[in-house]
């Protein structure tokens, strides 16, 4: 679970509740890995059906690849 903390906790510019951080690296997760989706249409399918998080996609990326959930 510790390994884990990073990806829970929502980065410091996140401005939102921390459910829409969570919602937000679930969904960038699975759009990559069940879905087989690439970064930049993961990117463009969150800015059309979550566009009030699509500003922190990057930010969820970065999560996902440092507890290794993403390559």
């Amino acid at each position: 679970m510790k390994s884990l903390a990073p990806i829970i906790t929502p980065p410091e510019n996140f401005d939102r509740p921390q459910e829409d951080w969570l919602e937000l690296v679930s969904s960038m997760h699975f759009l990559q890995t069940k879905k087989s989706r690439n970064l930049e249409t993961a990117r463009q399918i969150i800015e059309k059906q979550k566009p009030h998080l699509a500003q922190y996609v990057d930010a969820a990326q970065e999560r996902l690849k440092e507890v290794n959930l993403l390559h």
